[in-house]
């Protein structure tokens, strides 16, 4: 297993609430249901932080969260899973991110998203994160373009590995200014923003791949493909990497691909001699938390992703 390692995560500070019922209210219409409310700490980016922290890294989380009653939920929920918050900033002018998620049925959700003080996230900020020497940098999503590109480059300056998720980047227009990440990860939902195709096969993948290329600088490129496993471009090379062991998706993929991505900078971190080992302890530290359910508290341990892989 990896050493312990501290890592900088810029990211967004969501609280989501869930709403289930039987079916949506027409306009104006008053529905009665009992199908059930609850608010929960929400977002890749918190999901990330915890399982680095599960996996035993030292995660410093630079975000912002709102003078509110979220924010104060959301700031004992780091402290709880021993996320270091020296950087947190309180903003008194906007509110914490909100995620209202609903459900109807068996419908796939429908998501609606505040970013509230994550929009005011400052180059300032992140800077001053940087006091806490990270050995890695890991920028999450929805963070505003100027912190982003900030912190890329205060990274690039101190030699630190870079890793990017690809969310947010849609609508901007200046991705050639970001200097090169180590490992830009994205998922289907973000490869066809960027480049307007689906990440089917491997004829498409590489299409996308090539796409992304020209417009995001990246040393490794994963895409992450759910039951089919990953796909990674490397200069002109790819390799289709299958998914760890045999778990099946569960009802509750909540974190999965967080947990995903949080093993896969702690191992890359440890050795980067082979991004394709780093990809398959990845893979079995998901496949892991997919036994367990899914959601924050199915992230694994590092003794118990080493009984895992012993196995």
């Amino acid at each position: 297993m990896p050493d312990k390692k501290r890592i900088l995560l810029i990211g967004s500070s969501v609280m989501e609430l869930s709403l289930n019922m039987y079916r949506l209210p027409e306009a104006g219409e008053r529905l009665t249901d009992d199908g059930g409310v609850a608010y929960l700490p929400g977002g890749a980016d918190i999901y990330t932080a915890a399982a680095l922290s599960r996996l035993g890294a030292s995660c410093t989380f630079c975000s912002r969260l709102g003078a509110d009653f979220h924010g104060q939920r959301l700031f004992e929920f780091y402290k709880s899973c021993g996320i270091d918050t020296s950087y947190m900033k309180v903003d008194r002018d906007y509110s914490t991110g909100l995620s209202v998620c609903l459900k109807e049925g068996n419908e796939p959700a429908r998501t609606l998203y505040y970013p509230g003080a994550n929009e005011h996230l400052t180059a300032e900020n992140v800077a001053e994160a940087f006091d806490s020497q990270p050995a890695a940098l890991v920028i999450g999503h929805s963070v505003p373009f100027a912190t982003r590109l900030s912190a890329m480059k205060l990274a690039s300056e101190r030699g630190i590995p870079i890793f990017m998720s690809a969310d947010g980047l849609a609508d901007s227009t200046d991705t050639d200014l970001l200097p090169t990440a180590d490992v830009l990860y994205l998922d289907d939902a973000d490869v066809f923003a960027l480049t307007g195709l689906h990440a089917g096969g491997i004829s498409t993948s590489l299409q996308a791949a090539a796409r992304l290329g020209k417009k995001i600088a990246s040393r490794y490129l994963i895409i992450r493909l759910g039951s089919r496993g990953t796909f990674l471009y490397h200069g002109t090379r790819y390799d289709q990497i299958p998914p760890y062991g045999t778990a099946k998706r569960t009802p509750d993929m909540t974190g999965i691909d967080e947990c995903f991505t949080a093993a896969l900078v702690l191992s890359h971190m440890t050795d980067p001699s082979s991004i394709q080992r780093s990809i398959a302890f990845a893979s079995a530290a998901s496949a892991l938390a997919v036994t367990k359910g899914g959601g924050w508290t199915s992230f694994p341990t590092a003794q118990e992703l080493s009984a895992y892989l012993a196995k």
